[in-house]
């Protein structure tokens, strides 16, 4: 029960995340990122294509989740199957969100600026697959 209830609020929350990203609702710049950046930083990034392609990750991200939780809920799938899955559904929207990222930021980035950058995404994996590897067994 809590499975899904959990599900749903991340579905429902991740959803209404990608609609405020895609009309531009108050606090849009906020959930994609863009209102802590400089006015210098922002004008080297394609702010429009971004907003667009982080919307559609949410909306997955949100269709994944009310999937599985629908599944579960009718007892087609069970639940000890459907939370690596949602880990799983999780780890590839950040990648997602970094390849977006990276394709539309413009910026040069200093050398040992891309050698962390390349750190945190490899911890990031590490500790996703050993979530997902936990929550299988």
């Amino acid at each position: 029960m809590v499975l899904i209830v959990a599900g749903t609020l991340c579905g429902i929350v991740s959803g209404i995340i990608a609609l405020i990203l895609q009309f531009k609702l108050p606090l849009w710049e906020r959930l994609a990122g863009f209102a802590g950046l400089s006015a210098e930083y922002r004008a080297n990034v394609e702010l429009q294509p971004l907003r667009r392609r982080l919307s559609v990750i949410f909306y997955a991200v949100a269709l994944g989740f009310l999937a599985g939780t629908i599944a579960v809920a009718i007892k087609s799938v069970s639940s000890r199957v459907v939370m690596p899955l949602f880990a799983a559904l999780v780890l590839v929207a950040f990648d997602a969100m970094t390849l977006a990222w990276r394709r539309f930021d413009r910026n040069a980035r200093e050398r040992a600026r891309v050698r962390g950058d390349r750190l945190i995404l490899s911890l990031t994996h590490i500790a996703f697959a050993v979530l997902i590897v936990s929550l299988a067994l």
